[in-house]
């Protein structure tokens, strides 16, 4: 790839032109007069704009960089233009939009990167654009680099920085990768080196055969373990209060919501009235002629409707009465039947027959969870060593193809 132009449409910038020789950016002291002919973007920002221009991000944890994006957002329309494989390309940038073109084809941001795969990288590669430009970079002056192959940003110990210098330098990296994956798992393994030690301990303490044991003694004396028939009387007599509560509970809900409905309607019937008065004034305005036939027609048909209206409501309030007063009973039943299945559960809680079925029980549930957890350790620890010994087999066996 040869750099060839970086310019921009905004009348402040001046056009950088690159030559196929070495290329410098010097910054020089000038006067106020001569100032006005710079770009007003330094020769670390002119770096940085290239990185942009084929994809870079902005550092937006750096003020910096986050003053940079601000300023570039109304710049103007950038553009960079250069060749490679004897083909020349031209990108073309606004940074107030995630939008790229290249050769005045517009790209989304999130497929820029794939476009200029396929321009530099070859697919067989496994590399992408980003890596071999981190590769060659260098935006940052001083000890940022402390070696030759180190790439901008990253530490020297970096696993992909490696790997890419590798690919770079035409090396297969097979072993190489099966040789990370390997140091992964294990030092995954050994972040849980310390649970599982005391998973183990936890097995050492406890034997997992007496706990089971122990369990299976529990649930045949739960199956075998008979209340006092009176008791048992009171269970069904406090289940049949139950099923009557929620019963009596519907019943109740159902009531309330005809009452709301019934409320509703008895308010849509007032003020409900046809005037004839009204209505001939109506006529007469719009020079009708009524004679006192006509009139007396009207007087009866206001009649008629004020009766119906008059009916309708005496209807709806005492259809609200009943509804009332079986909302009533119902509610003295409701509490009624609610304190008596009170009473059976207060007998039966206190019943020492009970009590002992319900410790049975409980203890029964502590063992199962002691058991499962115990079981799933034990399981751990088999899976912990088979996994560790596999992967010192693999370890060995990439050595040697060394």
């Amino acid at each position: 790839m040869k750099l060839l132009q970086l310019t921009s449409n905004n009348q402040n910038f001046k056009t950088l032109t690159f030559t196929s020789s070495l290329n410098i950016v010097a910054g020089l002291q000038l006067s106020d007069e001569e100032k006005k002919t710079i770009n007003s973007i330094g020769k670390s920002l002119t770096l940085t704009l290239v990185k942009l221009m084929f994809g870079g991000a902005f550092d937006m944890k750096n003020p910096k960089e986050k003053k940079l994006k601000d300023f570039l957002t109304t710049y103007g329309m950038f553009y960079l233009s250069f060749t490679h494989k004897n083909k020349e390309y031209e990108i073309k940038k606004d940074f107030s939009t995630p939008k790229y073109y290249i050769n005045a084809v517009e790209i989304a941001q999130m497929n820029y990167s794939k476009a200029l795969n396929k321009i530099f990288i070859d697919e067989e590669s496994n590399l992408s654009f980003r890596q071999v430009f981190n590769a060659f970079a260098r935006r940052f002056g001083g000890d940022y680099y402390s070696s030759p192959i180190q790439q901008q940003g990253m530490p020297l110990t970096d696993y992909e920085q490696r790997l890419n210098n590798l690919k770079l330098l035409g090396i297969d990296t097979d072993l190489v990768k099966e040789n990370f994956i390997i140091k992964e798992k294990v030092s995954n393994l050994e972040k849980t080196e310390k649970t599982i030690k005391e998973y183990s301990y936890a097995l050492d303490k406890v034997n997992l055969k007496d706990l089971k044991d122990e369990y299976n003694e529990l649930i045949k004396d739960k199956k075998n373990f008979i209340i006092a028939q009176n008791y048992d009387v009171i269970q069904v007599e406090a289940d049949k209060l139950t099923e009557d509560l929620n019963a009596l509970r519907n019943s109740i809900h159902k009531i309330k919501n005809a009452l709301q409905r019934k409320e509703k309607n008895l308010l849509a019937s007032d003020n409900i009235d046809i005037d004839a008065n009204e209505i001939e004034r109506l006529y007469n305005e719009a020079a009708f002629f009524f004679d006192k036939k006509v009139k007396k027609r009207l007087e009866d048909a206001q009649n008629f409707h004020n009766t119906l209206i008059f009916n309708r409501k005496n209807r709806i309030t005492i259809e609200i009465e009943e509804l009332t007063i079986e909302k009533e009973i119902l509610d003295k039943k409701l509490d009624t039947t609610s304190l008596a299945r009170d009473k059976k559960l207060m007998l039966l809680d206190s019943s020492g027959a009970l009590e002992e079925y319900h410790a049975i029980e409980e203890k029964i549930k502590i063992l199962y969870q002691e058991i499962e957890s115990l079981t799933q350790y034990e399981k751990l620890l088999s899976e912990f060593t088979v996994e560790k010994s596999a992967l010192a087999v693999d370890s060995s066996l990439i050595k040697q193809k060394r």
